[in-house]
């Protein structure tokens, strides 16, 4: 009897081993047909640069597509990153991160003051909201997006920040601006991040 449940467990093994790989396989075409193929090409803004904003349920431009925001322009960079690490035999998802980075570094980093403004035009200019704060959830997804594009990219550009994937004397020093810049502006002195500021790093009022 002994003998006999062993050997059925290792046959209920076996089968749930194979529904595993079944399943596993089905998640990956439904991922691929249903998600990555429509949205990519699908966002790709070729003629501005950056990717589109939004889609209506029949991959159609909506209104808002006229306005890129900072975090969108960084998932994609960091989710096409993933992909092409993923999927190095497809040729058509290597340049999809470049294209993203080009237009941050291009069109959305702030030239006066550094780091990224908030929203840009679909053009690329810096959106009259966007000019007058800054919010530090949309320049970490800028961090993030940048470095998962240096690790699978390795493009110096990038400036990953991340030391550890490229210690490199200027990454480091850009790393101290940063740990010094939330440190002293963004940490309240009751413990927590506060959001909004100009561009020259001032506090918007009210938003202690």
């Amino acid at each position: 009897m002994a003998a006999c449940s062993s050997r059925d467990n290792a046959e209920n093994s076996a089968t749930g081993y194979a529904n595993y790989n079944d399943h596993a396989d089905s998640l990956e075409i439904s991922l691929e047909k249903h998600i990555i193929d429509p949205w990519y090409p699908g966002i790709i803004n070729n003629l501005y640069g950056g990717y589109i904003s939004d889609l209506n349920f029949n991959w159609t431009l909506t209104e808002s597509s006229q306005k890129k925001a900072l975090v969108q322009q960084a998932r994609h960079i960091r989710a096409t990153s993933f992909l092409q690490d993923f999927y190095p035999g497809r040729e058509d998802l290597r340049e999809y991160p470049a294209h993203g980075f080009r237009f941050l570094r291009d069109h959305m980093w702030d030239k006066d003051f550094g780091g990224f403004h908030t929203f840009c035009t679909k053009e690329g200019t810096p959106d009259e909201q966007s000019i007058n704060d800054k919010r530090i959830y949309g320049q970490s997804f800028a961090v993030c997006g940048m470095s998962q594009y240096y690790s699978t990219s390795k493009d110096k550009e990038a400036l990953a920040g991340l030391y550890r994937i490229w210690p490199d004397s200027l990454v480091r020093l850009r790393l101290e601006e940063m740990f010094f810049l939330i440190r002293d502006t963004f940490v309240h002195h009751d413990g927590y991040l506060q959001l909004y500021f100009f561009p020259d790093w001032k506090l918007v009022p009210d938003e202690t």
